[in-house]
C-alpha cells in the first residue's frame, strides 16, 4: 500500500491544486475594468469624432510660388509661353491665349496637368497658333517636371524632355 498510496495522494494533491479537470491547461481571462466618467466618455467621443474628421495630408506642392517662361521653343519668340503655380493650380500664356488647370504633383517629381482650361481668343499670327499647339500638346503630355532655382524641365510617359523653362522670379 505505500507506493500506492503515494501516488493516490500525489493525483488527489494535483487535482485539488487544478480544480475541475483540464483546468490546469486552460487559458484563463482575467477582465480588467476602467471606470470612466461622463466628463471623460464625452471627451474620448469628442477626439475620435475630430479625428474621423480630420483630413489627410496634403501632397507636397513643391512647384507652388514658382513662375516659368519657356525657352526651347524659338518660334515663340517674343511671346512664349508661360507657367505659374499657386497651390495645386497652374496658369499661364500659351502663346495666343490664357490658360489655368489643376497642377497634380505627386511622389517625388511627377507632375501632371488636368482639368486645363484656355480662353479662346483669335490669334493674328500663325505662330502664335503654333506655339499654342505645342505648349498645350507639352502640358498634355507632361508626366515628370525637374526643377532648381533657374530652369524647370518637364518630361513625357517615355522620360523624353519636353519643353524647358527658366524662371521669371
Amino acid at each position: 500500500h505505500g507506493a500506492v498510496g503515494r501516488l493516490v495522494a500525489r493525483q488527489q494533491y494535483r487535482s485539488l491544486l487544478a480544480g475541475a479537470e483540464g483546468e490546469l491547461h486552460r487559458c484563463r481571462r482575467k477582465r480588467f475594468g476602467v471606470s470612466v466618467g461622463p466628463r471623460l466618455m464625452r471627451a474620448l467621443v469628442l477626439a475620435l469624432a475630430l479625428a474621423a474628421c480630420a483630413q489627410a495630408p496634403a501632397q507636397q506642392d513643391y512647384l507652388t510660388g514658382t513662375s516659368w517662361q519657356r525657352v526651347d521653343d524659338e518660334n515663340a519668340m517674343p511671346h512664349p509661353a508661360t507657367l505659374a503655380f499657386e497651390s495645386g493650380r497652374a496658369s499661364g500664356y500659351t502663346g495666343c491665349n490664357r490658360w489655368s488647370g489643376d497642377a497634380v504633383q505627386s511622389g517625388g517629381d511627377e507632375l501632371r496637368f488636368e482639368n486645363v482650361a484656355v480662353t479662346e481668343m483669335a490669334c493674328v499670327a500663325e505662330v502664335q497658333m503654333a506655339t499654342e499647339r505645342d505648349f498645350l500638346a507639352v502640358i498634355n503630355a507632361t508626366r515628370r517636371a525637374h526643377y532648381d532655382d533657374r530652369a524647370l524641365v518637364l518630361f513625357d510617359a517615355q522620360d523624353n524632355q519636353i519643353a524647358r523653362f527658366e524662371s521669371t522670379q
